[in-house]
């Protein structure tokens, strides 16, 4: 069996970036607000993506990285919205199963009506993007 080396990531220390003030520019970027008919949604997924400490083996974070692709099917139970590799491995998942096994989003949040729609709105937004001219 071929070796594999284990990254155990850097901690984000969250205390010290507060005490030294830089949280208030950084939370612009942590926490978008999304305001509907149904209610406000507080965006809190890139904050969790960056609390993750899990130990990660590299080669698969990167292959999840170069082989991820973004359908922009309209509903986050649309099947095969996100395809991807892992271990060699095709994969394909919806937003809502992506976002509940990473864990970036809760089961309640998942399931609400306003995510839901900050998600379509996310999703109209990206329509048109191309990676080329930014």
């Amino acid at each position: 069996m071929k070796q594999r080396k284990v990254h155990v990531p850097t901690l984000v220390d969250w205390h010290w970036i507060g005490q030294t003030g830089l949280m208030e520019g950084l939370e612009p970027y942590l926490d978008k607000a999304f305001n509907s008919i149904h209610g406000q949604f507080v965006c809190m997924g890139w904050r969790r993506l960056f609390e993750i400490q899990e130990v990660v083996y590299k080669e698969l974070v990167v292959e999840f990285l170069a082989t991820i692709s973004f359908a922009r099917k309209d509903g986050i139970f649309v099947e095969y919205n996100l395809s991807f590799c892992l271990g060699g491995e095709r994969c394909t998942l919806c937003l809502a199963d992506f976002a509940l096994r990473t864990q970036i989003y809760l089961p309640s949040e998942v399931l609400s009506e306003v995510y839901q729609q900050y998600i379509a709105r996310c999703i109209q937004i990206t329509k048109g993007f191309k990676v080329e001219t930014h």
